[in-house]
Formats: C-alpha cells, sequence, structure tokens
C-alpha cells in the first residue's frame, strides 16, 4: 500500500474510532499496543495539542511476543503526505533512564514506555501525523501514527 494511501486510512480510522492514534497498518510488529497516553491531551480527543516551549510526555503501555535486547525509538513527522525524520532526545529506550524499560524485553510481559520529546518555540504551528517505531533486536516492537497540533 502506498505510504499516501496508508497515511489517510490512518487519519480516517482515528478520526471515526475517536481517538488520537492508531496502530501503523503496514508495517510488521512483534509488539502489540495496548494503551497510548499523551499528557494533556484527551484519550478521545482526534488531535492533540502540543504547546511551544513545553515537553510533550507520550507513554505506551505495550507487550513483544518476542524476546528483545534493544528498543530504540525511531520518529517521523508527516506534513503533507511527506515524512520527515524527527530526532527524539534519548531515542535508545535501554540506556534512557526516564523510558521505564529495562532490557531485555520479555515476550509476553507488558511494558510501560515513557518519552518526553520537546516541543520547541521555533516549530511553526501545523498540524501532522507523527510515525512512533520502537525498533528492536528482533523487528519493529511496534509502530503508531499520532495526529497532532502544535499551537501557542
Amino acid at each position: 500500500m502506498g505510504l499516501l494511501k496508508t497515511l489517510l486510512l490512518c487519519v480516517f480510522i482515528s478520526f471515526a474510532t475517536a481517538k488520537n492514534w492508531s496502530e501503523c497498518l503496514d508495517t510488521q510488529t512483534t509488539g502489540t499496543i495496548h494503551n497510548i497516553t499523551v499528557k494533556n491531551c484527551e484519550p478521545t480527543a482526534s488531535i492533540c495539542n502540543l504547546e511551544k516551549n513545553t515537553n510533550a510526555s507520550l507513554t505506551v503501555t505495550f507487550s513483544s511476543s518476542e524476546e528483545q535486547t534493544k528498543a530504540v525509538a525511531n520518529v517521523h513527522g508527516v506534513i503533507a503526505g511527506v515524512s520527515v525524520p524527527f530526532p527524539v532526545p534519548n531515542p535508545d529506550a535501554c540506556q534512557y533512564s526516564g523510558s521505564g524499560i529495562e532490557c531485555p524485553i520479555n515476550a509476553t510481559q507488558s511494558y510501560t514506555y515513557t518519552h518526553l520529546v520537546p516541543v520547541k518555540s521555533v516549530y511553526p504551528n501545523l498540524q501532522l501525523l507523527v510515525n512512533w517505531k520502537l525498533e528492536g533486536s528482533d523487528g519493529i516492537i511496534f509502530c503508531f501514527m499520532l495526529n497532532v497540533q502544535i499551537v501557542d
């Protein structure tokens, strides 16, 4: 499936199910997402407002069907159908003490992954999709699309 079709389908599903995130449909994962929360964003909101000059706090509860010895965040912003790499601080969840994860990640155990992402004042006010993958030693652990809007 093409990137644009996948993105449009993710947006449609997110709005239709009245939540601000959806799992990536075109990505094979070893894990299951149980819940995603973004601080100061209602779970039923179709879009999360991220205020400039703050840290967006993202929490993902998940489990993996396979043991993973690494877990590294790979994040992109999708703007007008174009995927742009977005380097996040502390991408290695195994090394970042604030992530809540200790590696190895054991199969079938539930984990709560937390990441703080600075929303800088230089970012333009815009709406975009955030494509977030947590990549493990044996494949992608989870992948989701999050509808966000950067605001003053």
